[in-house]
């Protein structure tokens, strides 16, 4: 009868948990399939991995696949700063959002990023900017309703896993409802001519003089499509706030937190 390849086992491996460094467990890898191999009369550290495919397929030496398995087993911690879609290098680590606008992540289909069932990604919002995670058309995203979510508040976080093809579970930190990308100074109380000064500079509006430079929320337009956060110009029209001037930036039950005002202080608008 032929003598079976050498494969090291799970019994046999050793406990990276038990070595200061990643070098050591090689060496006492590479001296443990020595050993095996000397029992069937050869001395070499070279093994043809037995059952290994992907990245581990064409590895041969002991300390390529210990640096490969130290590849996938560190987990990097990955930040985002604009809207993104999910890419296989964040599979299996952390992906936090870093801006004080709203960030995006779409979880693409299989068809496009094929990711492996059993991913795992993690989530962080470590800034005020709402993370909202959401499934594109033709995924299956579980533990929300309606195919997306926030990240609840600022230094919370979920886990993102793969269960199928195109199906996966959004767990941990989570809400329907998303905070604007940054609060308001205070809000418009009645119609505010916007193109000719309406928030300028030293206006008043719910007891508050306007400055340069505050973000105020036009809430009472007798045109509704006028509504939503701008910027105190020094005189003359005032623009929408950069981070809050498209349909990309507007979720159902996104809320606005108003900092100042005799009467709508410490409000909430959705």
């Amino acid at each position: 009868m032929t003598a079976p390849d050498v494969l090291l086992t799970d019994a046999l491996l050793p406990d990276p948990r038990e070595f200061s460094t990643w070098e050591e467990y090689a060496d006492v890898l590479n001296a443990q399939l020595q050993f095996a191999e000397s029992q069937k009369g050869a001395q070499t550290n070279t093994h043809e991995p037995i059952g290994l495919s992907g990245t581990y397929a064409n590895l041969t030496n002991i300390h390529d696949i210990v640096k490969q398995l130290r590849e996938d087993i560190e987990i990097n911690v990955l930040t985002k700063t604009a809207d993104f879609t999910f890419a296989l290098t964040d599979a299996h680590d952390v992906v936090k959002t870093n801006s004080a606008s709203q960030i995006t992540g779409t979880i693409p289909l299989n068809s496009s990023v094929a990711f492996d069932v059993g991913t795992i990604i993690g989530l962080n919002r470590v800034t005020a900017g709402a993370f909202l995670v959401q499934a594109t058309s033709g995924v299956t995203l579980n533990g929300i309703d309606g195919g997306m979510a926030f990240i609840e508040d600022q230094y919370k976080g979920a886990a993102l896993i793969k269960i199928a093809t195109d199906e996966w579970l959004l767990q941990g930190a989570l809400s329907d409802v998303g905070v604007s990308t940054q609060p308001v100074d205070f809000v418009t109380t009645a119609n505010v001519a916007l193109a000719s000064g309406g928030i300028a500079n030293g206006t008043t509006h719910d007891g508050q003089t306007a400055t340069t430079g505050q973000r105020v929320g036009v809430f009472a337009q007798t045109d509704a499509s006028e509504n939503g956060i701008y910027i105190v110009p020094a005189s003359g029209a005032a623009s929408r706030a950069t981070d809050f001037d498209g349909d990309e930036d507007l979720y159902e039950g996104i809320m606005t937190f108003v900092k100042t005002g005799t009467e709508f202080a410490g409000s909430l608008w959705v």
